[in-house]
């Protein structure tokens, strides 16, 4: 499939651009502030005038929607997923929160059954806070 967004903005060079690109087999093949030809079986998106940036990265979310990733069931950590690409996210660390060490473990293993199968944003990793990463650290102000 090939893809056209139109009336988007980027940013070149500190300067804000309206510009057409053109992208086929998901990959970026032309960015122009002309018109771009269009194939048959070619979706157009219109940007509105919009802004377009490169998706961002959550590094410290716990859950979203009212599911908190915490209660280690992978619909909690899918909704976050979900959420997440809705807000312009294309990926995201599970985080967790000073808990038991039951619960870490359970909250992991959801995020691992997850990973490769998420409906939204990326797992990109687990952000854990501890107790249990640094007996010596524990409780410890720095």
């Amino acid at each position: 499939m090939n893809l056209l967004i139109k009336n988007v903005h980027i940013i070149e060079d500190g300067t804000r651009k309206k510009v057409t690109i053109g992208i086929e087999n998901q990959h970026i093949k032309q960015i122009t502030t002309g018109n771009i030809e269009c194939l048959e079986d070619t979706v157009v998106l219109d940007g509105k005038n919009q802004l377009l940036i490169p998706g961002m990265v959550d590094v410290h979310i716990h859950g979203a929607n009212n599911f908190d990733m915490m209660d280690g069931t992978t619909e909690s950590i899918q909704a976050v997923s979900k959420k997440c690409a809705e807000t312009g996210c294309t990926s995201f660390l599970v985080t967790s929160v000073s808990s038991s060490l039951e619960s870490l473990l359970k909250m992991i293993r959801s995020a691992k059954e997850v990973i490769g199968k998420e409906e939204g944003a990326k797992i990109a990793g687990i952000h854990l806070e501890g107790p249990y990463l640094n007996v010596l650290k524990k409780a410890c102000k720095m």
